[in-house]
Formats: structure tokens, C-alpha cells, sequence
């Protein structure tokens, strides 16, 4: 465990190699700055090594394009930043209007081609190096963050108005907050899915809209907070998770339904699936969607606690790459080997200023 430092995100290269972005503890979110360090345990001794990038890093995945002879990982910075990693090399793109529209949350490949949406309903595709362009036709904001701040200038507060209420004026003013995308997944270029949060006057309520190759269509959903995740299965079928533990499944077809506990209240962040269990990343420790059953994991779990008792309800994101699942905490790292139920912790602090991986080999000082 490192209570000094703090990862942010993380995905598999391959069944040995990880890619990881993390900054130290204490900084402010969204500062300019993130390490990223590739672990590599191809050799009988562990390599690692950290690059320093600037931006915030958001979301890692793994990126492989055989047109671009690319093969290795690309990191969103909330600020529009897209740093793509191959062999020890990092290259750097610019989503040119992107600090226009709020920071970026999410990236994904979709038929070899990268798309990104963000808080204030955008949506950009990227169509060739250094090339993105909107996507968002009929879902960004009508107000860009510029406009958005000259609203609040425009509106001050009055000479001798208690500031206090002026705050809470706001909730009758409309800055036209609007859409939120968090999260955007798909299985071809005319079948994809994005979530997020709409704005209404009873606070924030949960989305889904689907693009069929022409236009982006609202779908109807059960009353669900803010929405952060999606996951397609091999039959088409989607998950999509959320705030106050809120699943649903369905797809453009079917619509979707409810398939949450009602009594689990954690924020859903992740997913991935191994044979027939959907793992769920949340902020009260790690969950599985089997049978048709919303439930808390109990065998990497216990595996878990057996390392430290508080791995119970860490903030888990996960990923997997063939049978290997990746877990990454606000201050720990593991790996687990679905097939041999091994569980590996692979970053922890030897002392309150150094990491190391589980071999005592240092990773970085914080």
C-alpha cells in the first residue's frame, strides 16, 4: 500500500505488461501532472519504468493500429490531451477545442477508431493522426465553458447581497449545465452507446443515448442517478452502471431494464467479464453480475483481505486481458490469474516515501 500517492488509471498491455498513471497524494485534481510507469514482467526480474506526463490523466486503454503500425496504450488527460504510449516512446495529441467544453472523462476503441466524451455532452472521433472532430451532433452543450463564465459574471452578486443568497440563487438561474457524458462504448462505428448525467430541476438524473451511423437518440431508462460505465457483452447485450448501485441491462432494441440490488448504494465504476461473471469495479470494494444476481465477490476478495483487511472496500477499478484481471486501488495494485486463483500484489510502500513492487524493486519516489 502506498498511503502517499494516489493511482488514477491503469489497463493491460498484455497478460505481463501494465501501463499505470498515477500522481502523489495531495495534489490538486486536475493539475497538469501525472507519472506513468510500465511494469513488465516478460524477464525473471521485473522492469519498470516512469515517464512524467502533462495533463491529469482520466482513462488508459490498450490501442493496437495496424494502419498506424501502433501497438501499445493511449491516456485522456481531462484536459484533452491523448498521450499514446508504444515501447518506451510517448507521442502527444491535442483535441484542439477541447478545454472549450469541460474536461474530457473517457476514451475508447471502437472498430480501430477512438472516440472520447465528456462533461458537457461532447463527443469527438478521431480520424486520423491528429485528426478529431465532433461527434456530438445533437448532444453537446449550447453553451461552452466561456459562455458558462460570463453568465456567472454577468451575474454578481448585487451591492449588499448576502452572498449566501446569492448562492443559492443559482439554483434558480440556469447556466444550462445540460448533458454529461461519463462514459462511451460501442461495437462498430453505427452501434454505440454513451451515458452520463442530465441536469433538471430536481437535481441530476441518469442517461443513455445511442447512435445508430445517422443520429444520436435519447433512450428510455428506468430513474437512475448519474450513470459512469458500460460494458457490451459477446451476445450484444448492454450493462450500463452507475451511482447508488444502479445496473441496468438491455440495448437499443429491447430498451433496458433495472437488475440492481436495491440495497447496495455504491457507485458503480467498472466492469469486466471473465466466463460467465461480470466484475464490477465500485467504491465499496469489488461485485459480480452472475445469474442474473447483483452480488459482493467473494473469492478474489477474500484474497484480498487476506493482504490488508480495508482491500474489503477499496475503490476497485478493473480490467482483464485474457485470464488476468487487473485491480487497481487509490494506493495499491493487483493482479489476479482467473484460471490459477492467484493473486498478486505488485506496488506497495516499503516506506513513506518510496514505492516499490513486490520484490522490493523501486518503482518511483513519491
Amino acid at each position: 500500500m502506498d498511503k502517499n500517492h494516489n493511482f488514477l488509471t491503469g489497463c493491460l498491455l498484455d497478460e505481463n505488461s501494465i501501463l499505470l498513471a498515477s500522481t502523489p497524494k495531495g495534489m490538486d485534481i486536475f493539475t497538469e501532472y501525472s507519472k506513468i510507469t510500465i511494469w513488465n514482467n516478460k524477464e525473471d526480474t521485473p522492469l519498470i519504468k516512469s515517464y512524467e506526463i502533462s495533463g491529469w490523466a482520466q482513462c488508459a486503454i490498450r490501442f493496437i493500429s495496424n494502419s498506424e503500425g501502433f501497438n501499445g496504450a493511449v491516456i485522456l488527460t481531462s484536459s484533452g490531451k491523448v498521450f499514446f504510449y508504444q515501447e518506451g516512446k510517448i507521442d502527444v495529441e491535442f483535441i484542439e477545442d477541447a478545454n472549450n467544453w469541460g474536461y474530457q472523462a473517457s476514451i475508447t476503441e471502437i472498430e480501430g477508431q477512438l472516440y472520447v466524451c465528456g462533461a458537457r455532452g461532447q463527443v469527438y472521433k478521431r480520424i486520423g493522426k491528429n485528426k478529431w472532430v465532433h461527434h456530438d451532433n445533437g448532444l453537446i452543450s449550447s453553451k461552452n465553458m466561456s459562455d458558462v463564465m460570463q453568465d456567472i459574471s454577468d451575474n454578481q452578486p448585487k451591492e449588499g447581497q448576502n452572498i449566501e443568497d446569492w448562492i443559492m440563487g443559482f439554483a434558480d438561474f440556469n447556466l444550462d449545465i445540460g448533458l454529461s457524458l461519463w462514459a462511451i462504448q460501442g461495437t462498430s462505428n453505427d452501434n454505440i452507446y454513451v451515458c452520463g448525467s442530465m441536469s433538471t430541476d430536481k437535481g441530476y438524473k441518469g442517461v443513455i443515448f445511442y447512435y445508430d451511423g445517422k443520429i444520436w437518440t435519447e433512450m428510455k431508462i428506468p430513474e437512475t442517478d448519474t450513470l459512469g460505465v458500460i460494458f457490451i457483452d459477446d451476445d450484444g447485450s448492454v450493462f450500463i452502471g452507475g451511482g447508488s448501485g444502479y445496473l441496468l441491462r438491455g440495448d437499443n432494441v429491447n430498451g433496458f431494464k433495472e437488475v440492481s440490488e436495491p440495497a447496495y448504494l455504491m457507485n458503480n465504476s467498472f466492469m469486466a467479464k471473465f466466463l460467465d461473471i461480470i466484475y464490477i469495479g465500485t467504491d465499496e470494494g469489488l461485485y459480480q453480475f452472475k445469474n442474473d444476481q447483483m452480488e459482493r465477490e467473494q473469492k478474489i476478495t477474500a484474497e484480498l483481505i487476506k493482504i490488508n483487511p480495508d482491500n474489503e472496500t477499496e475503490a476497485w477499478s478493473v480490467e482483464r486481458y485474457n485470464n488476468k484481471l487487473l485491480l487497481i486501488g487509490n494506493s495499491c495494485v493487483y493482479l489476479y490469474d482467473l484460471l490459477s486463483n492467484k493473486l498478486d500484489e505488485l506496488f506497495y510502500s516499503a516506506n513513506p516515501d518510496i514505492i516499490t513492487n513486490r520484490d522490493g524493486f523501486t518503482l518511483f519516489n513519491t
